[in-house]
Formats: C-alpha cells, structure tokens, sequence
C-alpha cells in the first residue's frame, strides 16, 4: 500500500511557482517513492539537531523529505543552483 506524500507549506508554496513541466516530474517521483521507493535518494549528512532528512534528486531539483512509518513529509522543493543553504 502506498505512503501518503505530505508537502509542508514552504514545500507547497515552492511547488506551486515552479512550472507545469517539472510540477509533473516531480508528481511523477513522489509517486513512485510513496509506492515503491527508489530513485535517487540520498541521507542528508551534517544536519545537526534535525531529524534524519532524506534528499531525491528529479533532474535539476531537490526533494528534502523524512520517511516515516506511514507517510512521506516533503519539507522543501528547490532548485540545485540554490543549494542547501536553508539548513543553515
């Protein structure tokens, strides 16, 4: 059965601006990862006092997101070009 994808409100917010293309992609990726897992998926390393975040890359983008039991919790949607300085 699949994980429900929960986008955060700057998950959503940043979701939203992006255009029609890549909003498909990345549709395209959460679905796959909510049903079966996969893709690109990277640990988030040096990220202190956070729980553990999950990176997917869907071509020029990032997806950070936490698995947990029951459901997939997006927290940001970016560009690579802006890089991880959010965590900061």
């Amino acid at each position: 059965m699949p994980k429900e994808v929960l986008l955060s409100t700057p998950a959503r917010k940043q979701f939203e601006k992006l255009d029609w293309s890549v909003r498909d992609r990345i549709r395209k990726a959460l679905r796959k990862l909510a049903s079966a897992g996969g893709g690109d998926i990277r640990r988030l390393h040096g990220v202190r006092g956070r729980e553990t975040l999950l990176r997917l890359r869907v071509g020029d983008y990032r997806i950070v997101y936490r698995d947990d039991r029951d459901a997939i919790r997006v927290t940001q949607i970016f560009h690579r070009g802006k890089g991880y300085d959010w965590l900061e």
